[in-house]
């Protein structure tokens, strides 16, 4: 109780100046915002837990330093877990005030605006939360609070960023709301944590020995959440034609019967595949996500075309165009562009003799040619 009674006497006037001047602040900025932008009680919640996190969060520590205290709370004999616990409620305490006092608001302007009324939208809840306590955390890294802010969006970038990476460079990969769920709550516990680590750092050192205990120890938070994304990402680019578990979607032949280019997939996105009919070897071609088709024909196909998926805009997609009867790539271009030398091969007549290549079970391929079968993959 002495220790919260301390952080109130510290940080009142902050605390009141909120109290006092948020409300009509945000009112009038409320007022302003047109219609269908925002929800303005989701907004006004929002509004406030920012306020409370920059103006007393990102002081809290700091405050100590610029005031000189700090060395006569590194000397008390009973620790500093007391002290840690009287501003983690103050701060807890005023996050909640502030973002109930900034929804209040928005809701009364909502009214005075004549907008129908809207609940206050937790979509975004916990990284919200999870923003206000890092930069309570960081804080106690820096000797002055306006740097937390910055210096909390590189810590946070520098540890997501990898993941968001990770998920960029494999579109369609889709992390299971579950586990997004686990990993955006886990930011809040995880942010108290750093701070006390990074607040014990300061009876043994100062701004560095703090800094670099909250590092380390995000750094531990964190490899958990690049480990797993690591994984979906190793399970979703792996492709093994020769895994029974893969499955063909599409196969479709080239001219003279040697290629066929398959479209196949092992749990993952779909891989294009060159086929060598008579040897069974297989290649890739393009990355994963990537489809082969046919520019038009039947039966068997003189040139296919490979879409590029990473290269598709609102014109049309790259494409790579395949010489049926080589398997070999031999241009490539934009898809709504005309190439005259694709249309020259695919101008060139092909004889047909009713020879077809089958799928059976997702997994076989059978060439039926003369009422004969033949099992060309797998061999």
């Amino acid at each position: 109780m002495p220790h919260l009674w301390k952080e109130w006497r510290d940080h009142r006037a902050v605390i009141l100046g909120i109290l006092a001047l948020l409300p009509p602040v945000l009112f009038a900025a409320m007022l302003l915002i047109p219609e269908g932008m925002v929800a303005l009680p989701t907004a006004g919640a929002a509004a406030g837990l920012a306020i409370a996190a920059l103006a007393l969060g990102a002081d809290l520590v700091p405050g100590e330093v610029r005031r000189g205290t700090i060395l006569f709370l590194r000397r008390l004999p009973s620790g500093l877990g007391a002290v840690f616990a009287a501003k983690a409620v103050l701060l807890v305490g005023a996050l909640a005030l502030s973002a109930a006092l900034g929804f209040g608001v928005g809701n009364l302007a909502q009214k005075v605006a004549g907008r129908p009324a809207v609940a206050l939208d937790w979509t975004y809840a916990p990284e919200a939360l999870a923003v206000a306590l890092w930069i309570f955390a960081v804080a106690m890294w820096l000797p002055r609070g306006e740097l937390a802010v910055p210096a909390t969006a590189l810590c946070l970038g520098a540890f997501v960023l990898p993941m968001h990476l990770m998920l960029q460079w494999n579109p369609g990969l889709k992390l299971p709301a579950a586990a997004l769920d686990m990993g955006r709550w886990a930011l809040v516990p995880g942010a108290l944590l750093v701070a006390w680590l990074s607040w014990r750092g300061r009876r043994f050192g100062g701004a560095w020995g703090s800094a670099w205990r909250g590092l380390v120890v995000t750094l531990l938070l964190f490899t958990p959440a690049w480990g797993y994304v690591a994984g979906r990402v190793g399970d979703w680019r792996y492709f093994d034609l020769d895994d029974p578990a893969c499955e063909i979607d599409a196969a479709l032949p080239g001219a003279g019967w040697r290629y066929a280019f398959l479209n196949a997939r092992c749990g993952g996105p779909n891989h294009a595949v060159v086929l060598d009919l008579k040897t069974g070897d297989w290649r890739k071609a393009g990355a994963p996500g990537d489809h082969f088709w046919p520019p038009r024909g039947a039966g068997v196909y003189p040139v296919l075309a490979l879409d590029e998926e990473a290269a598709r805009d609102r014109r049309g997609v790259w494409q790579h165009y395949y010489d049926g009867a080589t398997g070999e790539e031999f241009k490539s271009g934009w898809s709504y562009l005309r190439h005259e030398e694709v249309e020259n091969r695919l101008a060139r007549p092909l004889g047909y003799d009713g020879t077809r290549l089958e799928i059976r079970d997702r997994r076989t391929l059978v060439l039926v040619r003369d009422g004969t079968e033949e099992q060309v993959f797998p061999r």
